[in-house]
């Protein structure tokens, strides 16, 4: 066990000393890279890196950091390592300094594995059901070697239980299929069918970690509460989820919902529009006084619309701020002062402004409404094996039989 950073550093340097390779992988089977998460969340590595510099001021700088990303290849001085140590989980500081067995690494997987490692997940449940599905998925994207061929590659990944059980069920049979008919040819590799396939798979993914997250958030953190609320049979967040209208041939508006919800949370009650409510409350909550609410409410019909750029989270977090002062004003309660609770409603608006961009992906990758709807559906169900998993299930649905994709 590495105890201190001198430690850690003399280890990270003797490694390099010893010279020796290993081979990295490239694939991205299941899991996105982590820079492709900040982008669908519209924020950049950089701001990432500094919003934990605000919690952690001993973290060295963000261009310290991309100067580390950009050049892999280089140890990165005593002093960074130091910093970084201090932050540093300790079994990934050990798995830093260990040998791959495999002989291989695979960074996607160990950027996801540094993450479940973190705080991220509170229950123990949660963070080693996650961590288990890392080490599948690095063995399953060691394996699906581009050297074996494009028909080798795509069958292991059809035919792997991981995928099976975590990809979406709707695109195995289709998958499946495709893998049969495939040649040898290089361009098979980026064959449509089965890349539509995968795309479905990594979305349902995400989905899926999601509603691990949401539910280990309402077991460990605020169960006493969804008790008292009688909404332990709800799935948390499913309101915003696209659903297709049938007649009218429309997807619903997973900002607009979420802009609804925190209207009502916060006192609305339905006489005028749910963005004209929040921007009125917006513009009077603004510490300068200075903006008019014609102003604020073309700011949030712009996000419904997605005219001007994504919202920034400090945005988010400035209108969330504004709704917390209201129903704690209505409620006759102090806000809380670490800001917690507007930075769950503001969390709320992101991951539902991030729905919207999914589901703009998805049509403009081809995704029928129907493709569309079981990829969605995913994190339903896998909200509800969360919860059993963290030994708070809930009724079944009636009706519902048993999910394949919501097996353990």
């Amino acid at each position: 066990m590495t105890r201190n950073a001198d430690d850690f550093y003399e280890r990270l340097k003797s490694l390099d000393d010893e010279n020796q390779s290993i081979r990295v992988v490239k694939n991205n089977a299941l899991l996105l890279p982590m820079d492709h998460i900040l982008q669908l969340l519209n924020t950049t590595p950089v701001e990432a890196w500094e919003a934990a510099r605000m919690e952690r001021r001993y973290l060295p700088v963000a261009k310290t950091i991309a100067k580390m990303t950009a050049e892999p290849s280089v140890r990165p001085g005593r002093s960074a390592i130091t910093r970084l140590f201090r932050a540093m989980p300790a079994e990934v500081a050990e798995r830093a300094l260990r040998i791959r067995p495999e002989g291989f690494i695979w960074p996607i997987g160990e950027q996801w594995r540094a993450l479940f490692i973190s705080s991220f997940f509170a229950h123990p449940a949660a963070k080693n059901f996650w961590l288990q599905f890392v080490d599948s998925a690095t063995a399953l994207n060691g394996a699906m070697q581009r050297k074996n061929g494009p028909v080798s590659v795509w069958n292991q990944y059809a035919d792997s239980p991981l995928v099976s059980r975590f990809g979406c069920p709707a695109f195995r049979s289709p998958c499946k299929t495709q893998t049969d008919i495939i040649t040898n040819d290089e361009d098979s590799f980026e064959d449509p069918i089965l890349t539509k396939c995968h795309t479905a798979d990594l979305i349902s993914v995400l989905l899926r970690i999601v509603a691990w997250h949401v539910a280990d958030i309402v077991v460990t953190d605020i169960w006493d509460m969804v008790v008292q609320c009688k909404q332990t049979d709800q799935v948390p967040l499913e309101s915003l989820l696209p659903k297709f209208d049938e007649k009218a041939s429309v997807w619903s508006n997973p900002t607009l919902s979420a802009l609804e919800h925190l209207a009502n949370w916060c006192g609305w009650q339905g006489k005028e529009l749910a963005i004209t409510y929040l921007g009125k409350l917006w513009a009077k909550h603004t510490v300068s006084g200075s903006t008019e609410a014609t102003s604020r409410i073309r700011v949030l019909r712009n996000w419904t619309q997605r005219k001007k750029g994504r919202p920034k989270f400090s945005s988010l977090i400035d209108l969330a701020n504004a709704a917390v002062s209201e129903k704690c004003r209505f409620d006759g309660i102090h806000p809380n002062p670490d800001g917690r609770d507007a930075k769950i409603q503001a969390a709320i608006l992101r991951w539902a402004e991030t729905l919207t961009s999914l589901l703009l992906l998805l049509q403009y990758r081809g995704f029928s409404a129907g493709e569309i709807s079981e990829v969605m559906s995913t994190y339903s169900v896998e909200y509800r094996t969360a919860r059993r998993m963290l030994g708070k299930p809930m009724k079944p649905k009636k009706g519902d039989g048993a999910a394949s994709s919501g097996s353990a």
